[in-house]
């Protein structure tokens, strides 16, 4: 587990804020977020941040990071808003 500072321009600002999925097929080439260097330094090319729910009427518990080594398909495929973190529901892409 790493803990980094949440910052405005990162992935997992993002989701946690709209608690949506953040979704960056090549990090190489995303424009909307700025990566941590330990990410960039190991290797890491896709990333998808998904929130941990909390109770209800709760904030999150915390945030669900799945990093691969391999560039994958666009952000743009449309994803259920209510699929969590649930794998049954990310995109084709993503899974496997």
């Amino acid at each position: 587990m790493a803990r980094i500072e949440v910052e405005q321009d990162r992935s997992e600002s993002y989701a946690l804020k709209t608690g949506e999925l953040a979704i960056s097929p090549h990090i190489e080439t995303e424009q909307r977020f700025r990566y941590a260097g330990f990410l960039r330094d190991n290797g890491v090319k896709a990333i998808v941040n998904v929130i941990i729910l909390g109770g209800r009427d709760r904030p999150p518990d915390g945030l669900l990071q799945v990093a691969s080594r391999v560039p994958r398909g666009s952000a743009t495929t449309p994803t259920p808003p209510s699929c969590g973190a649930s794998p049954i529901c990310w995109p084709r892409q993503w899974s496997g």
